[in-house]
């Protein structure tokens, strides 16, 4: 670990004594004053020193918004759809980054579940069933065939199927990250509407904090999701709301941008 890295750990560790919401690029050095917040920073810390003290694969960059006292982290991958406007090969090799971000947090036994864009509670057991078939099909494949495989899933911007049909069945699962009567009204939703920005982000976005932590009851360890989805979505305001009105289940939240996201350039 680089001794800069180390700085920035140590600052994000202080920061949280001094603000409820704070981002990581400001870091600087405080002394701990209260025991038992520097007690929840050391936890803090240790989460951050574990999963993030080393470059992410596939990453470009890495913000860190921490929380007082968040028993829960929110790890937000940005990705991009198809939508008939991206060439294949820029979403083979953007999801390709997202990919190795995950492979990343799975290696290190960080997360057996991936929260997805567009599956909500009564699509996700379909999911994992088709996972479970696409796993099957990938291990009768030869190398070349396998490759193929993987790449067509790529293509259409589905990083997190990839990751879990080539692992043992179980190991990881795709979780909803939204409802479907949210989604759906989304999907309705006409960009020129004036409700555009609070039924396709906004409202999607709180009921992902909202699941999270109906499902994942408070326990001495802090908890950490990883999420793949849009990257116009932006949870920096939801959390801040959340962590409101939610004082004793806060989230801390992170944002990955993967390589390749800002635009492609062609090798």
């Amino acid at each position: 670990m680089t001794s800069e890295t180390k700085r920035t750990i140590n600052g994000l560790a202080s920061l949280i004594l001094g603000s409820s919401f704070v981002l990581s690029s400001c870091a600087h050095n405080n002394k701990f004053t209260d025991k038992e917040n520097s007690v929840q920073s050391v936890q803090t810390s240790a989460l951050i020193e574990r999963n993030f003290s080393e470059e992410i694969p596939g990453s470009q960059s890495v913000k860190f918004y921490e929380a007082v006292k968040a028993p829960y982290t929110l790890v937000h991958v940005r990705q991009k759809h198809d939508g008939g406007i991206l060439p294949e090969k820029y979403l083979r090799d953007l999801h390709t980054s997202i990919y190795q971000t995950l492979a990343y947090f799975a290696d290190k036994k960080q997360i057996s579940n991936i929260y997805a864009e567009g599956v909500f509670p009564e699509n996700a057991r379909e999911k994992n069933e088709g996972v479970d078939l696409f796993r099957e099909i990938y291990r009768t494949l030869s190398k070349e065939e396998q490759q193929r495989f993987r790449d067509s899933f790529l293509e259409d911007a589905s990083s997190a199927t990839v990751l879990s049909f080539e692992r043992e069945r179980g190991a990881i699962k795709i979780r909803a990250a939204e409802d479907a009567e949210t989604y759906l009204k989304a999907l309705e939703t006409e960009h020129s509407s004036n409700d555009y920005n609070r039924l396709v982000r906004e409202d999607r976005e709180d009921v992902l904090l909202n699941m999270l932590a109906r499902e994942n009851p408070l326990t001495n360890q802090p908890h950490m999701f990883v999420t793949v989805y849009g990257g116009g979505h932006d949870w920096t305001n939801n959390v801040q709301n959340w962590n409101k009105a939610h004082p004793d289940k806060r989230f801390s939240l992170i944002v990955i941008t993967p390589k390749l996201y800002n635009g492609y350039i062609e090798k």
